[in-house]
């Protein structure tokens, strides 16, 4: 599922830029592209358009070209036509967004910005005789699990930032100190929205008390509970270091100990499955078992034609691979395909009618399939659960008490020596132990 918050930001009565961070390729325009309740327009790399696929994707969202100087056979004297085109589209009525950031990526946290959004903003919004009245939405895409089938991401708008209006310089560039201003309040305002430090433990520790304490099946508290966790230890750093040490060692120890039982904190506080739950997964199993069958053999041949082609070919970005971009990019070929020669084969056989139903069917046995993985999956581990529960049991109660301790105890921190702000954080996002 897809959740919005904050849009109540994005302004009403002028024009404005998103600027998001970037932590699932293709797949995050994407999520903007279909909640946006305006026009969207994404601005893209030039050498994008210069690729078979890639650039006839661009060209029908309407991205705009930026000539970055680290590609090769960009001439930057282009941008010029750049701050046109989007000038053009925010006087239309249109929104732009861009991932400042440059590149997607793995990091829990926002990556050091490049100042293409704030040159961006500040030629679109320049000080001419016509100013454009222009803001800066910054807006966080936070996965509660990026890899997983149906994850669930919220899509979180932040306050608007004023674009101020500026003369250009001698080359029709913003000037440089306004950029390095607007550049870093959009790191200040993007970073806290995100909710990560750049420092290594306090994401790790916000993962590990997220792991400890976040519901499996509330993935958006999941969300508040490790940004509230690093802008705590942040603070306890500072403040208190043998007490964001001494946390940071019992959270980690915790999640060890509820990891080495697969369980959850669903577990810890609603209790292990029961025979009837286990029970009624294994029905949805048998259930999804002939439909998961039928499509796994009729998606065998084109799943198998894309991880080849990921394998084989690898898009570069400054170094990085794009290979989920590639990826889906396949999918989008090779599935549709798939299921117009499967309905071209069935029509054949069986007339027009039954080839229809058959195009119809078929991405619905591919979701079978994919779900069927899924439940299997979830199955596997509730029965892990359930045994460690039968031999274990003492030891189960045992980590349920000191969930309960050790939310206190964080609470009681939080208390003595304050947690940094984030932004939208709920009220008692390290949530009770009882």
């Amino acid at each position: 599922t897809v959740k919005v918050e904050g849009d109540e930001h994005l302004p009403r009565d002028h024009a404005y830029i998103v600027v998001l961070n970037h932590p699932n390729g293709l797949v995050d325009p994407g999520l903007v592209l279909v909640t946006a309740r305006a026009p969207v327009s994404f601005l893209a790399k030039s050498t994008i358009f210069e690729m078979p696929v890639l650039g006839w994707l661009a060209r029908t969202l309407r991205a705009i070209p930026v000539y970055r100087r680290q590609d090769a056979g960009a001439d930057v004297a282009q941008n010029a036509q750049t701050f046109e085109a989007a000038r053009a589209v925010l006087r239309e009525g249109g929104a732009i967004a861009l991932f400042p950031e440059g590149i997607s990526h793995d990091a829990r946290t926002l990556l050091p910005l490049k100042t293409g959004a704030a040159r961006i903003a500040l030629g679109a919004a320049r000080s001419d005789d016509d100013p454009l009245r222009l803001s800066l939405v910054p807006a966080a895409l936070l996965y509660s699990d990026k890899t997983r089938f149906r994850s669930d991401v919220v899509l979180r708008y932040g306050a608007p930032i004023s674009v101020p209006c500026v003369a250009m310089d001698g080359t029709g560039a913003p000037p440089r100190d306004a950029v390095h201003a607007l550049n870093d309040t959009i790191a200040q305002q993007l970073g806290a929205l995100v909710g990560g430090s750049r420092l290594e433990a306090a994401a790790e520790f916000g993962a590990a008390v997220r792991c400890v304490f976040a519901d499996e099946d509330a993935p958006d508290v999941g969300v508040d509970v490790q940004a509230r966790a690093e802008a705590a230890f942040e603070a306890w750093l500072a403040r208190a270091p043998a007490v964001a040490w001494d946390a940071h060692r019992r959270v980690a120890a915790m999640r060890r100990d509820a990891e080495a039982l697969n369980i959850t904190p669903t577990h810890l506080r609603l209790g292990v499955p029961t025979l009837r739950a286990a029970a009624i997964r294994v029905a949805k199993l048998l259930g999804y078992a002939p439909f998961a069958t039928v499509g796994w053999l009729l998606h065998v041949v084109p799943y198998r034609a894309v991880d080849l082609m990921s394998r084989r070919i690898q898009v570069r970005d400054d170094g990085e691979d794009l290979l989920s971009t590639v990826k889906v990019l396949a999918a989008m070929l090779f599935f549709p395909l798939t299921w117009i020669a499967a309905a071209v084969a069935v029509g054949a056989v069986a007339g027009f009618i039954a080839g229809g139903c058959a195009l119809v069917l078929a991405p619905m046995l591919g979701y079978a399939a994919l779900r069927f993985m899924e439940l299997l999956s979830d199955t596997a581990h509730h029965t892990a659960v359930i045994w460690s529960a039968l031999v274990r049991g003492r030891r189960l109660t045992r980590l349920r008490a000191q969930q309960v301790a050790l939310g206190e105890q964080l609470r009681t921190l939080e208390q003595l020596h304050g947690s940094a702000p984030v932004a939208n954080d709920p009220p008692g996002a390290l949530p009770p132990g009882n």
